[in-house]
């Protein structure tokens, strides 16, 4: 779907950083979803549905949670395009040392670092994926990795 992304973390950073990864993205033109945003009978049923409606996936790799590299690799599988962020260098996957990421502050300037770093990555990497589709005239389904 246009202009939705979807946010992968650890699950203990939806208190926190998500409200602001949402404001951020909200304010930038984008409607924002999260795992917890749905009901469903099974989680990762949930995510998939949601990983298929995104135009884009915000992956936070903070805290180096096995749920968030599980995510990752299902937004790899669907060829959706990723903006990686991280407050730890150290937390990003060793096997992806060509993966673009923003780094970001954890404490009160953290709506401040992602407010300067996310809108301009997600217009960016969102631009870059319908300009490859349009130019070969298939589908966002048909899109090839770009590596973002």
């Amino acid at each position: 779907m246009p202009n939705r992304v979807f946010v992968v973390q650890a699950w203990d950073l939806r208190e926190s950083i998500f409200p602001l990864l949402r404001e951020v993205c909200q304010d930038a033109g984008y409607s924002v979803s999260h795992a917890s945003d749905r009901e469903g009978q099974a989680v990762f049923d949930d995510i998939w549905l949601l990983l298929n409606e995104a135009e884009a996936v915000l992956v936070d790799f903070t805290h180096r949670k096995p749920n968030v590299y599980l995510e990752y690799g299902m937004a790899l599988v669907l060829g959706k395009p990723i903006i990686a962020i991280t407050q730890s260098e150290q937390d990003l996957p060793s096997d992806t040392p060509g993966i673009k990421w923003k780094k970001y502050r954890g404490d009160a300037y953290a709506l401040r670092d992602l407010s300067e770093k996310i809108p301009q990555s997600l217009r960016d990497t969102i631009a870059d994926i319908r300009r490859v589709t349009e130019e070969d005239g298939k589908n966002d389904a048909d899109a090839p990795f770009l590596g973002l």
